[in-house]
């Protein structure tokens, strides 16, 4: 697992200027707006991620999760995943009534490790037993979800040292 943070994502390769020009505000539907925050990266219809970038020869994924501090996930989608997906970046944004407070990076397979590592997680499904069932049940219903959530603010807080914070506001 992921103990000290240097650069998961550059921030370089997000026009950060651009967070105050967003709203999140309300549900789903806002990939158009954030995409003010990645004008060089390309959007796709991957399960698993929803934007690419060639990067310095390299092919960066990443997903986005919007919230204001609770998530779903649907956890069936995670379970086994390959060095490819857990190399996947996942950006975190936080907000507080539609204002962006916080976006958060840190590779999805951490994250994955991080949820199945602690109890107050576990107990939420993020556990080997609920997400092996999930993925058997989901291979033969595709459109089928296991929803577990976690609380993304509270997470990073507690274990900051496991995420590139890219923006935060006081």
């Amino acid at each position: 697992m992921l103990d000290n943070i240097t650069e998961i994502l550059p921030a370089r390769l997000l026009d950060l200027r651009q967070v105050d020009n967003i709203n999140l505000e309300g549900r789903g539907g806002k990939e158009k707006h954030f995409s003010l925050l990645l004008p060089m990266w390309k959007r796709s219809s991957s399960a698993l991620y929803d934007y690419e970038l060639e990067y310095e020869g390299q092919l960066l994924k990443l997903e986005i999760k919007k919230q204001a501090n609770e998530q779903w996930f649907d956890s069936g989608k995670y379970y086994l995943l390959n060095e490819f997906d857990r190399n996947i970046i996942l950006l975190l944004v936080n907000h507080l009534k539609g204002r962006i407070d916080l976006i958060a990076a840190i590779c999805l397979g951490g994250f994955i490790d991080l949820l199945l590592s602690e109890e107050q997680y576990r107990a939420h499904g993020w556990n080997e037993e609920v997400m092996s069932v999930a993925a058997d049940l989901k291979r033969k219903y595709p459109s089928l979800q296991f929803k577990a959530k976690v609380r993304i603010g509270n997470m990073i807080r507690e274990h900051r040292h496991h995420f590139q914070i890219l923006f935060e506001r006081f």
